[in-house]
């Protein structure tokens, strides 16, 4: 059918107009249905209590179709007119069972039914989210086709070697969160709930860059028994805000119904597998554990990766790790470190006992085959997470490595059951969002609510609440771009997908996967992962991605091997400092990949800049401009700011809004980070520091009630950090102590810290 039903919704505001109508498909035998004109029943209002948001009315329109009864509701607050969400329920009258494919609570079609404002679709641009770490988030103007444009319809392989073929047909499918911008209207699409179904949002654009329609759908795709109801998740259709606003507003609206767990300070950790790779084994594990000891790297957690274990589906460890894995976890946990475990609870080799004791519980096509995940080199089962005896084995799975003493997990690969083409799972009446997010659950229930669990490739909207970390992006590689496969996309593209994420921090810690900056030219053990290919520009771009990605810290590096003026890059990074992180130019170009990062240190009260320049050959020489499109809120006419440039020292006061500040050139592929703070000359401000990115965030400078200057820091690095404080222009000291020295220039003080300890200075 392609009837437009009756009643269809106008909405009609300054910005434009936007003339939508719903759809759902239904499959009947081997048969799909799409109803989108039913007749209309009655129409009926009430007050919205569901407290999802600010919605305090809404409206339900009841139609019927030959299938059933479907209720589309529209909630709404005063504004109605430039903000409102819709839902779409359907029930089964019919006296059989049907398939539920899809409900669409927003279709568009046509030129003239979606307006921003007077500019035409192909000036518009547009930002799109993956549904998994490996696509690509982007933004791109949809009539410009260069490398942003492509980004949006592609994503990376798992360890970004090439993208997956660009969809000619120029359609761009996005995830929860998608956004059309004109320069001056933003309209929102946010599915403000999505723990029971997977989510969906398609535009098509002409051939001619011509808007040709727009879907946002939730896609049960499950069996509805006579009488059933299902109803999709809520579709927030926002023009409030601007795009960065919408977008935060959108993720803190769905960390509090789904009660995200982030927690305010991320941990640390050592990760084996990117150096390692699958030939870990437990001398590695021994050896940089007495490494880190060693050089004095205050990791929070050691995590063994992948490699322990005999095969995928087999919980014994192989002849690597001779001791048992318990044992190992004892010994992680003796030398100081939290005891971590990579696993993959949803696919199994063919060898595994798994695999050959309960083959029912293995997923299959419609044609009865196994249904394969590949995964390095090798070909894996998948388990059918429909099945309550797969959910309960994966709960005493993680229930047994929590008795081990494992409280840190990273899941991989739980994207496997997901992906499958026509699966045929042992219950059909459940969604495969919801039994994903039942078996996330049972990780969660087996581990214990006190362990950190990280999700590496999965489902993002359905483990909100669940889990404790996600990953951003594809796997990382110690290069800056892939010299080892063809068409090989390293770290610019999994930088872009970790900075583009950057509203999930509100739901979990993001993960922007391991760090690298060894020198190596040479594979180790015969695997690329070895690598260590950085220049140290590039080096210290990398360390950079993980303080502006806002998450967890991680790295792998062998401590036997690694230089030492590397290695100090960590002291940049270690400790997490809790920082709040939104790439400013997303919409104010047409780069590639965001080079204007603001990152808040939220417990500091201060501002950071980071710069990247991108280019593979020039210099680039940024000025800053003191302004809202630089720091947002924390821009304002009536202050007064100071900025300092972290590498170089330099410091520029008196600045105001509207002024400009330059600091010279970046190298190639190089970064650059600016602190921004208020000035205060009544208050004893750190303005430089050769310490943490944060300029000082993991350290407090205060004036007791007596007068004094305290300065306090528990240092965790073995290795000398500076820290340059301003003092209050009134101030005056006595004595000096033995770290500090008196810079007449600026009325500033230095502090010396040599080695790590807790200090407690006083002036």
């Amino acid at each position: 059918m392609a009837a437009t039903f009756p009643n269809a919704a106008l909405i009609q505001d300054s910005s434009g107009t936007l003339c939508y109508r719903f759809s759902l498909v239904l499959r009947d035998g081997d048969r799909d249905i799409v109803v989108n004109a039913p007749e209309l029943v009655s129409k009926f209002y009430s007050k919205c209590t569901d407290g999802l948001d600010s919605a305090t009315r809404q409206t339900q329109f009841t139609y019927r179709c030959d299938y059933g009864e479907i209720i589309y509701t529209r909630a709404y607050d005063k504004d109605e007119s430039t903000n409102f969400r819709l839902q779409l329920s359907f029930q089964n009258r019919t006296e059989h069972p049907l398939k539920l494919m899809r409900l669409s609570p927003l279709v568009v079609t046509g030129e003239d039914s979606l307006k921003l404002g007077v500019r035409p679709a192909k000036c518009w641009q547009l930002y799109r989210q993956g549904r998994q770490k490996n696509d690509m988030p982007s933004v791109c103007t949809l009539g410009i086709h260069d490398g942003s444009y492509e980004d949006a319809q592609t994503g990376l392989t798992e360890t970004g070697g090439g993208t997956d073929a660009m969809d000619p047909s120029n359609r761009f499918i996005s995830d929860q969160l998608t956004i059309l911008h004109d320069g001056e209207n933003t309209l929102t699409l946010a599915f403000l709930t999505g723990a029971d179904q997977m989510l969906e949002t398609v535009l098509e654009m002409t051939d001619q860059d011509v808007f040709s329609s727009l879907c946002c759908s939730s896609l049960p795709k499950c069996t509805i028994q006579p009488g059933q109801t299902i109803v999709s998740e809520w579709l927030r259709v926002d023009r409030r805000s601007d795009p960065i606003t919408a977008a935060t507003n959108f993720s803190k609206d769905k960390a509090a119904i789904y009660h995200a767990r982030r927690t305010p300070k991320a941990p640390t950790v050592f990760c084996t597998w990117y150096y390692y790779g699958l030939s870990v084994t437990y001398e590695d594990v021994l050896r940089d554990l007495n490494g880190l000891k060693r050089r004095g790297i205050p990791f929070d957690v050691f995590q063994v990766d992948e490699g322990w274990e005999r095969v995928l589906g087999d919980r014994r460890p192989n002849q690597k790790f001779p001791s048992s894995m318990q044992e190992v976890a004892s010994k992680i946990a003796s030398e100081g470190f939290i005891p971590g475990i990579w696993t993959s609870p949803f696919i199994a080799h063919a060898t595994a006992p798994l695999s050959k004791e309960h083959p029912e519980w293995l997923l299959r096509d419609k044609e009865g085959n196994l249904c394969q995940f590949p995964m390095n080199a090798t070909t894996y089962n998948v388990l059918d997470i429909t099945n309550p005896e797969v959910v309960e084995w994966v709960r005493q799975l993680y229930a047994m490595l929590r008795q081990w003493g494992f409280q840190y997990h990273k899941l991989d690969f739980t994207r496997a059951p997901v992906i499958q083409n026509e699966p045929v799972f042992f219950d059909d009446s459940i969604s495969i969002a919801a039994a994903y997010r039942k078996a996330i659950a049972a990780v969660r229930e087996g581990a214990g609510e006190d362990a950190y669990i990280l999700i590496c490739g999965g489902l993002y909207d359905p483990v909100i609440g669940l889990v404790d970390a996600q990953r951003t992006g594809s796997d990382v590689m110690s290069m800056w771009s892939s010299t080892i496969r063809q068409g090989g996309r390293t770290a610019p593209y999994t930088i872009k997908q970790n900075l583009l994420r950057f509203w999930m921090n509100d739901w979990w810690h993001n993960d922007p996967d391991a760090l690298m900056i060894r020198r190596r030219k040479e594979p180790f053990r015969d695997s690329p992962l070895g690598y260590g290919l950085l220049n140290d520009d590039e080096a210290l771009t990398s360390t950079l991605n993980q303080y502006i990605g806002g998450g967890l810290v991680c790295s792998t590096e062998p401590m036997d091997e690694i230089e030492q003026d590397r290695l100090s890059l960590l002291r940049h990074i270690l400790p997490t400092v809790p920082v709040r992180p939104i790439p400013r130019d997303l919409f104010q170009s047409a780069a590639r990949y965001p080079s204007v990062i603001d990152v808040a240190v939220v417990e500091k009260g201060w501002h950071t800049v980071a710069l990247i320049n991108w280019s593979d050959t020039e210099e680039k020489s940024p000025v800053l401009h003191c302004d809202s499109e630089l720091l947002g809120d924390f821009a304002q006419p009536d202050k007064t700011y100071t900025f300092c440039e972290f590498f170089s020292g330099q410091v520029v006061d008196d600045i105001r809004y509207g002024n400009t500040v330059s600091f010279g050139a970046i190298p190639p592929h190089g970064c650059m980070l600016v602190k921004v703070m208020v000035t205060n000359p009544n208050w004893p401000q750190i303005i430089q520091s050769t310490g943490h990115f944060s300029f000082g965030g993991e350290a407090s400078c205060y004036l007791c009630k007596k007068g004094k200057l305290v300065f306090e820091l528990d240092w965790k690095m073995d290795c000398p950090v500076r820290y340059t404080v301003r003092l209050p222009k009134w101030f005056h000291f006595e004595k000096l102590p033995e770290q500090v020295t008196y810079q007449r220039e600026g009325h500033c003080v230095v502090i010396q810290i040599t080695e790590k300890g807790k200090y407690r200075i006083v002036l």
